[in-house]
């Protein structure tokens, strides 16, 4: 069985002889078989409402939008080669940076936070005397 969403109801009652045809001919020991009742046709919305997809859309416009702003301030001042430089780099910077904090109290290790992070602080490896 396989299972096709988002199409329309004309498409899939075209899918079904498009199949048939292609499908090699069959012996005279099965009796015919309809597939078409195994189509099942309905409607599906347009848009799913996923909150994680949701949060990445925020996220994007946020980075464009700063990213924008900062490249105008500094277009402003009159340095245009720079505010395109900005619009080019900013949105790397700026998504890499939200990464960074969303990830940041993510400590994911198999072993004790002594054995992981040397001096057993959460904050990684102590150096120096002390």
């Amino acid at each position: 069985m396989h299972r096709v969403d988002g199409v329309s109801e004309a498409a899939a009652a075209l899918f079904v002889p498009a199949v048939a045809a292609v499908l090699p001919a069959r012996t005279g020991e099965v009796g015919a078989v309809d597939g078409s009742t195994l189509v099942s046709a309905r409607a599906v919305p347009e848009s799913v409402d996923d909150p994680q997809l949701r949060k990445q859309k925020r996220a994007a416009i946020a980075i464009g939008g700063v990213s924008i702003a900062l490249a105008l301030a500094v277009g402003l001042r009159g340095e245009w080669l720079g505010a395109f430089m900005t619009l080019l780099v900013a949105p790397f910077g700026l998504g890499l940076t939200a990464v960074g904090v969303v990830t940041a109290g993510d400590h994911r290790c198999s072993r004790p936070a002594e054995a992981c992070c040397g001096s057993g602080r959460r904050g990684g490896v102590g150096y120096g005397a002390g």
